[in-house]
């Protein structure tokens, strides 16, 4: 739903994501964000180890990285404005408990956005597991819905039985009491038998609950080789996530999971039904005009920024496990994790809290001065064509023989 004050040249979509992912994102990303004594886990979430999930967006920014080197002519990557593009950008924010990380490589296109993350492909098990998600909701809505009838029927019957106990002759006292017993807590005989019925699950085994739900937990699968890569790592680490890229032959778009205004949710146990999950949706928006580059005079000028022709920046905000693991502390905890994964690499990181704000500074118009150079590099060339074009144009000239006759031949052809 478009915002009235964006705009007019703003464009945004929502997508669907398909259902048995949305419903494992839900259950695995809003599960783990209940506190167990706000209600007892009902499902075992199998995810990543943290460490391979932040590996996974890092290797992935690899990857973009040597998509854009090797499709760098060598007389321009071996200039220094375009060391630093060898550099991926780290920032943590921990008021708004998120981690950024940047890269300067191909970046992607909108299409390459919604054929990357409108949903993977899923491995049997986590349909599987899908399915039994979903038929528990909906059981569970069922017998969330019985149970709003049921009570209303109680508070009537408890009630009338009032009523009916006061105008009781003492002679009936002891059929009144035999009557309270098989209407234990307002309920009646046939209701109070329905309620026993309820405390088994099908298989006949007791959920002490009194709901018709069994507490034994289901496995969600979250792993990369269950729902891919991408969503593994958001498992493991986040509760959302933004993504900013720009490629060299499209405008900067931004991903959001969830979509922006579908955040209406219930619950982290699966309970809800789709129509309200808000994983079931992402967005993607254009936030300025066509053509127009992300640079610091039209906004971009932060330390993670993406700026110039290519780049992606990612920003996922953290679910309470990972900070508690000490992913918002650049000097102690990743700094350390992305020197390992970096052991073997040609590339550097930048930790926006290790740099002096010179540093930052330099790294903030590092890209300002590549477009720079390169925009002079576009203006030498086309100099240089025209030098030449002049030149050829003097062989165009007509030149004439002992007679006045015409021997031009420059700039005609042959038909």
């Amino acid at each position: 739903m478009s915002n009235p004050a964006q705009p007019s040249h703003v464009s945004s979509a929502n997508y669907p994501i398909a259902q048995p992912l949305a419903t494992i994102l839900k259950v695995a990303i809003d599960g783990q964000k209940q506190q167990p004594q706000q209600q007892p886990q009902v499902n075992q979430v199998d995810v990543e180890s943290k460490e391979d999930a932040l590996q996974h967006f890092i290797r992935n920014s690899f990857v973009a990285m040597d998509d854009m080197y090797f499709a760098t002519p060598p007389s321009h990557r071996n200039k220094e404005s375009f060391q630093h593009r060898l550099a991926i950008r780290i920032s943590t924010n921990e008021a708004n408990k998120t981690l950024t990380i940047t890269d300067y490589g191909s970046g992607m296109t909108r299409s390459d956005l919604i054929n990357s993350l409108v949903g993977s492909r899923l491995s049997s098990k986590a349909i599987a597991a899908a399915r039994a998600l979903d038929v528990k909701s909906t059981s569970q809505s069922n017998i969330n819905s019985g149970n709003c009838g049921k009570d209303e029927e109680e508070e009537g019957e408890s009630s009338s039985d009032s009523e009916d106990e006061s105008s009781t002759d003492d002679t009936n006292s002891d059929d009144d009491d035999d009557d309270d017993e098989s209407s234990e807590d307002g309920t009646g005989l046939g209701i109070h038998r329905k309620s026993q019925q309820n405390s088994s699950d099908g298989s006949g085994n007791d959920n002490g609950n009194g709901n018709g739900s069994s507490n034994n937990p289901h496995r969600v699968p979250c792993q990369a080789d269950d729902i891919g890569g991408f969503y593994a790592a958001l498992c493991a680490l986040g509760e959302q996530v933004e993504i900013g890229t720009k490629s060299k032959h499209d405008d900067y778009y931004i991903f959001k999971l969830p979509a922006d205004g579908n955040s209406n949710d219930n619950g982290g146990d699966g309970s809800n039904s789709t129509n309200s999950n808000k994983f079931s949706q992402f967005s993607i928006s254009r936030p300025m005009e066509e053509g127009v580059k992300p640079t610091p005079t039209t906004g971009f000028s932060s330390f993670t920024d993406v700026r110039g022709d290519s780049g992606t920046k990612l920003t996922i905000t953290l679910n309470q496990s990972s900070i508690d693991a000490g992913f918002l502390k650049e000097e102690e905890v990743l700094k350390p994790l992305l020197g390992k994964f970096l052991q073997a690499s040609p590339y550097t990181v930048v930790l926006d809290h290790c740099c002096t704000d010179v540093e930052r500074k330099d790294v903030i118009h590092a890209s300002q001065r590549e477009m720079e150079e390169l925009e002079a590099a576009a203006t030498a060339k086309e100099a240089q064509d025209d030098d030449e074009n002049d030149d050829n144009g003097g062989e165009d000239m007509e030149l004439l023989d002992g007679e006045g006759k015409s021997t031009a031949t420059g700039g005609s052809y042959n038909s």
